[in-house]
């Protein structure tokens, strides 16, 4: 079983999430939360923290004081994995190219209105592909359409929408 730890970076002053566009690896060509692997026994927020700062470059940061833990979830796919994440909503960023970027090859903020203007009223009709496809409708995706739908990312991503964003 690995463990994975993912930032959903929002910044809700701005009404964006920060998200990376995937250069290669799983899920090469769509955007999706930066994040990685826990090493040894390191804790979930600290490897998050540790993967935004590689991942990133440092172009983008959350202090630890404003990271929390938003959701596990449960995964197979691409091997099977617990996947942490951990909301922030007070985050530093640079948009743009990532330079020297292996695994990310740029910083996105993505529109939080853009994407609830696409969604149903209903957080009941909100489904993880439905967000994966308005998200590779306005800012383009990679070839495996079919594991981005079904990601954990998609399923958080979808969550914490319906969490935060959706008055009942």
């Amino acid at each position: 079983m690995a463990y994975r730890a993912y930032g959903i970076i929002n910044d809700t002053e701005k009404d964006v999430l920060v998200m990376g566009a995937k250069r290669a690896g799983f899920l090469a060509g769509f955007l999706v939360f930066f994040g990685g692997r826990l090493e040894d026994e390191e804790p979930g927020k600290d490897a998050f923290l540790r993967e935004l700062a590689e991942e990133s470059h440092k172009r983008v940061g959350c202090a630890s004081d404003d990271v929390r833990r938003f959701k596990v979830i449960h995964t197979m796919e691409p091997e099977p994995a617990d996947l942490i994440f951990f909301r922030c909503v007070n985050p530093t960023y640079t948009t743009g190219e990532i330079p020297h970027g292996d695994e990310m090859g740029s910083v996105v903020a993505v529109s939080v209105d853009k994407l609830l203007s696409r969604l149903p009223d209903d957080p009941g009709e909100v489904t993880p592909t439905l967000v994966a496809n308005i998200l590779v409708e306005i800012y383009g995706g990679g070839e495996d359409i079919a594991s981005y739908r079904a990601s954990g990312i998609m399923r958080a991503l979808r969550d914490y929408l319906v969490k935060y964003y959706y008055r009942e």
